[in-house]
């Protein structure tokens, strides 16, 4: 799973290496007690465009000099963008070795017209083809040979929880494309920008995603917390959002957070932070920080849903597995 982790390079006053160090022992953690073999992670970085914000630049600059979306996309302002797009990618291969077309919103033509501009240009963008798109801009890369496409606009309309019906018809219909028969395999591989839910990226076989719903939560004040299985740990089920920040309102209400949930379940939140080795925190009895840790630290909330992430993302099944939609989808079609 792509994410965007932050450059923090001093916690708590503890030292980049210690936080390095944290990392590797949450990150590959192993119940044996066997030293976790740190060739079992792949790290790579996924470069957006920026496309949605230039989407919001172009409303500006049209009402500056009038014309269409068609004209921005032609002028020398967004010439000097994808240059400097280019440039970037080139010049930082190392943090960079995928990055995504500079796609126009509701524009497959347009869309198309960047992808054969930054090619001209030297690069090797991946492609990206937005939600509502008619299907044949799927097949038309498929054709010239991309195996390697981002679904865009998936973010809103709930997709990353329960989406709605078109929408989650229309992912259907991307992966039945992508994963034919007989074998049902991926014969391309697909990128969900902003695909967040454990359950929407258990469903289909994703080769990558990303999302900023870590940093978003932990900022909220909350954490993430698989379910529960005996002893162990059930990441085959959806995960459980956990309120724990002093500061959130929702601490008043009956058990909508850490402070008023009952020992045994207090006990579960517990548990799992020690298994990724992020401390919990601990406030006074005058409500004063004692110990920092999620309760007390936004930063810390962050770096515990990102670990859980992680653990989360190590017991995905294979991402080339065969897909097997239903004839007949159930609901809302996605789950």
């Amino acid at each position: 799973m792509v994410k965007k982790i932050p450059l923090v390079t001093s916690l708590l006053g503890v030292t980049a290496e210690q936080i390095a160090e944290v990392c590797r022992r949450a990150l590959l953690k192993k119940s044996e007690g066997a030293e976790p073999d740190m060739g079992t992670h792949m790290v790579a970085n996924f470069f957006d465009s920026g496309a949605f914000s230039l989407h919001l630049r172009v409303k500006e600059y049209l009402k500056e000099h009038g014309g269409s979306v068609a004209d921005y996309y032609k002028s020398s302002e967004f010439m000097a963008y994808a240059e400097a797009y280019v440039s970037l990618v080139k010049t930082h291969p190392e943090v960079s070795q995928f990055y995504a077309n500079i796609d126009v919103i509701g524009d497959p033509e347009l869309t198309w017209q960047n992808q054969q501009l930054l090619e001209a240009l030297g690069a090797k963008p991946i492609p990206v083809v937005h939600f509502g798109t008619d299907m044949k801009w799927l097949h038309h890369y498929i054709k010239r040979g991309y195996d390697y496409i981002g679904l865009g606009g998936l973010v809103g309309g709930r997709v990353g929880g329960s989406a709605t019906p078109d929408k989650a018809g229309w992912i259907r219909k991307a992966f039945e494309i992508a994963c034919p028969g007989p074998t049902y395999r991926p014969q391309i591989k697909f990128h969900g920008f902003g695909v967040s839910t454990w359950k929407v990226i258990r469903k289909y076989p994703w080769f990558s995603v990303d999302s900023a719903a870590w940093t978003k939560l932990g900022a909220y004040g909350n954490i993430m917390i698989p379910a529960r299985s005996g002893n162990g740990w059930d990441f085959s089920r959806d995960e459980q959002i956990v309120t724990v920040s002093k500061e959130s309102p929702s601490a008043l209400k009956s058990d909508a957070h850490y402070f008023t949930m009952s020992p045994t379940e207090k006990k579960i939140v517990q548990d799992w932070l020690s298994e990724i080795c992020v401390p919990l925190g601990e406030l006074r009895s005058d409500g004063s920080v004692k110990t920092e840790g999620c309760i007390t630290n936004g930063y810390i909330r962050r770096i515990a849903v990102l670990y859980t992430s992680e653990v989360f993302r190590l017991h995905l099944p294979p991402w080339d597995r065969p897909y097997l939609p239903k004839a007949k989808p159930t609901g809302l079609g996605l789950f």
